[in-house]
């Protein structure tokens, strides 16, 4: 198993070799690769060898009746050995066959790379030919537009010049009818300074003097809430200022139309008055004039209004403020252009470090891998020496369980066979003590009573006897179930030979006890009767078996010592073989933290590659954008262009129509004025007064007027900044949200995008 594992590891790291290396260093790889190959062939053929060597070392201890297996293992070994050699050859022309085809790869390499490059020059010079077309297309367009404009522009200032005109006659119009009520005014002056005191009585007019005070109250508390509004304006925000000054215009315009309404009731009143002595008639001319008179304001408004147009308008569509800016979106485009040509070569370049860093890491782990190879075979010789070693220590334990078993076997058949005859001896020897007692009664009764005391003792010491047999079998029992428990415990083996050894010992001093006791026995035995002789010649035989058994029990002891010497060496040469292997193994743990290391440097370049190759991905994908942005500015503008000619168009329709109305009713006009020059006659009086009051009204009113033209200039400077900061805002949107795929990994910045999405999506509403 432990061979097979290192086979597969050796395959692993073969095949990490393979895979880890470039294009450039295949040749180099191959090499260290066929001499691995050669390495593992080598290897083999030691195996085989050392199972030759193996094979002939156990046949030594084997007889003929083997000898044909042993000829056809040693024919097998032969023909895997050939089988050996034939692979050996299989493999150089394999390797060959691998170089030729690094070559021609190479070669197709190179060609695949001339090619690309072709393709990518071919493609560079296609988009520029339909970059190139795009923009003289895109010029020429322009150049037709703005020479349409130019067109409409003139016609336009035409019409402008010719309302201009209008709007000076109306006004002249307009000043002709104002001096005629100033003159009307004057004559109803003079036509009330003839009138009795009772008549003015009854107008409530206004005196002087208090109109005065009036005005100077409203002329100190604006100035006073002007200066409170400016020191209150230096603490707000630009949206509190601006709804403060929306609020203030608001008031100012109902200020206005109040004092308005107050001066029309006033003049109403007055007319009222004035009819009152004049008639209906009158009130007929004035009804006319008065609606003649507002209609003549709003025309010229109307007109004001068109030339306000006419110049933003002009404003608006400056060609050479547009040439202007499409050239700087132009370069602008180019230059970003050339910023990713940039970034694209210094991507190349970082592409091409990474590949020589991540061939640099190939040919380090190759030559790890080979390095690791090496461990791995002086691991395999250190697992098979202490396999050797194992089997050794298991064939020797083996063999001395054998010893033990025999010797034990052997010394249990002795036991058995010295009880029997021990109780043949007793059996013989109670039948002959018997038949010597009953003779010796029958023929010596005067010593019966010696002979009797004798007998009690000899039975006493018989008794004593079979006490020592028993306690001998006793002992024997024992030490059998000493031998089986040693055999089944190899672990407890020592301990076992010690009590082995005591019960020995004890053995021999009780033998010798026995032996005394046999002599003595002898000498009493001899004096009773010759039948005795046989049991001394029986007792000898058993002692000196029981000596042979001794010399049999010192052999073995000599046995048993040498082998606790031969375990001991055993021992302190595993001992020795285990820390070479934990050095072996640290030296592997260490190479494989080496290898690991390796590794993820290996992951994070192969990371940062795809990193790369995304962000190259990215930029193209933002380039395409760029194109598809460009053209839909492209078409946006074409649009603009199509809706601002055909607004010029119906401009030019309505400008038509209202020169036909004004014409109509400029002449309607010149009718009723040669009419009403003579009916506002008594009018111009009271209207020089109004005319004098709308004087001061109308200081108010330029004063009021003037602070509002100022705010209104703040607000629309702040608007200005608004609207700069706004499209400010706009571009940085719009150039964040084409990064938008980077932007997603921050989720901050999403959320502040998402905001100013809302933000300009509400402005836009």
């Amino acid at each position: 198993m432990m061979e097979a594992e290192i086979d597969e590891r050796r395959l692993e790291s073969c095949k990490s070799c393979l895979s880890s290396c470039g294009d450039c260093k295949y040749v180099n790889n191959v090499s260290r690769l066929r001499i691995m190959v050669e390495n593992q062939i080598q290897w083999l053929k030691n195996d085989l060898q050392h199972l030759k060597s193996l094979d002939i070392v156990s046949r030594e201890g084997i007889g003929p009746c083997n000898i044909l297996h042993e000829t056809k293992s040693i024919k097998k070994l032969l023909e895997v050995d050939q089988k050996v050699d034939v692979l050996k050859d299989i493999l150089g022309l394999v390797f060959k066959e691998i170089c030729a085809i690094i070559c021609s790869k190479k070669v197709v390499l190179s060609e695949l790379q001339w090619e690309h490059e072709l393709q990518r020059e071919i493609n560079t010079i296609v988009l520029q030919d339909y970059v190139r077309g795009l923009q003289d297309e895109y010029e020429t367009k322009l150049y037709h537009q703005t020479v349409f404009i130019k067109n409409s522009n003139k016609n336009w200032q035409k019409k402008a010049s010719e309302l201009k005109a209008m709007r000076d006659e109306l006004h002249a119009i307009m000043e002709e009818v104002n001096y005629y009520e100033n003159f009307e005014e004057w004559t109803v002056t003079k036509r009330k300074d003839h009138f009795p005191a009772k008549v003015l009585g009854n107008h409530n007019f206004p005196s002087q003097p208090e109109e005065n005070e009036t005005m100077m109250m409203e002329k100190s508390g604006d100035s006073g809430e002007n200066m409170l509004d400016f020191a209150h304006l230096n603490h707000m925000n630009k949206e509190e200022l601006l709804f403060y000054f929306k609020t203030e215009m608001t008031k100012m315009r109902r200020r206005h139309d109040s004092a308005l309404l107050e001066k029309t009731e006033e003049l109403f009143r007055l007319k009222r008055e004035f009819l009152k002595e004049r008639g209906s008639s009158v009130l007929r001319k004035d009804k006319e004039l008065e609606h003649l008179r507002e209609k003549v304001p709003g025309f010229i408004l109307k007109l004001d209004e068109i030339l306000v147009e006419k110049e933003t308008l002009l404003e608006l569509y400056n060609h050479d403020d547009e040439l202007q800016s499409f050239k700087e979106k132009n370069c602008s485009l180019a230059y970003e252009n050339k910023r990713v040509r940039n970034l694209l070569m210094e991507k190349t370049n970082e592409l091409k470090c990474l590949s020589a860093q991540i061939s640099d890491a190939a040919n380090q782990k190759a030559l790890h891998s080979s390095a690791e190879a090496n461990y791995l075979n002086q691991l395999r010789k250190l697992a098979s020496v202490i396999e050797d070693g194992k089997t050794e220590t298991n064939f020797r334990d083996q063999l001395c369980n054998i010893i033990l078993r025999g010797l034990i076997d052997e010394h249990r058949c002795i036991m058995q066979d010295t009880e029997i005859k021990i109780k043949l001896l007793m059996g013989i020897n109670t039948t002959i003590f018997r038949g010597v007692i009953c003779d010796a009664i029958t023929c010596m009764n005067p010593t019966i009573s010696k002979y009797s005391k004798e007998k009690l003792s000899l039975e006493a010491l018989l008794l004593q006897k079979e006490n020592a047999l028993r306690s001998e079998i006793e002992e024997n029992c024992k030490l059998k179930q000493d031998v089986v428990s040693l055999s089944s415990s190899m672990k407890e083996k020592e301990n076992l030979n010690m009590s082995f050894e005591a019960t020995l010992l004890e053995k021999e001093n009780a033998l010798r006890l026995e032996i005394e006791k046999n002599s003595k026995l002898k000498q009493v035995i001899a004096s009773i009767s010759s039948s005795l002789e046989e049991k001394e010649r029986l007792a000898s035989e058993s002692g000196s078996t029981l000596l042979q058994q001794k010399q049999q029990l010192d052999i073995v002891h000599r046995e048993l010592n040498m082998l606790r010497d031969h375990k001991s060496m055993q021992e302190e040469q595993l001992s020795s073989c285990k820390l070479e292997l934990i050095s072996l193994t640290s030296k592997l743990n260490k190479t494989l933290q080496q290898n690991h290391y390796y590794e993820l440097e290996l992951d994070k370049l192969n990371e940062k590659l795809k990193l790369v190759s995304d962000a190259l991905k990215e930029e193209e994908t933002q380039k395409t954008m760029l194109l598809g942005v460009i053209e839909g500015k492209d078409g946006e503008q074409v649009k603009q262009l199509r809706s601002i000619s055909e607004s010029m168009v119906e401009l030019s329709k309505g400008f038509a129509d209202l020169e036909r109305h004004l014409i109509e009713s400029s002449k309607r006009n010149e009718s009723r004025l040669k009419v009403l020059s003579h009916q506002l006659n008594p009018l111009v009086q009271l209207a020089s007064q109004q005319k004098k009051n709308c004087f001061l009204y109308k200081k108010k009113i330029e004063t009021s007027w003037s602070n509002l033209q100022k705010a209104e200039a703040e607000v629309d400077l702040l608007g200005d900044d608004v609207e700069a900061l706004l499209g400010l805002l706009g571009k940085i949107y719009l150039a964040l949200d084409h990064y938008s795929p980077v932007l997603q990994h921050y989720p901050g910045v999403m959320e502040i995008l998402k905001l100013v999405q809302r933000e300009l999506n509400g402005e836009n509403k």
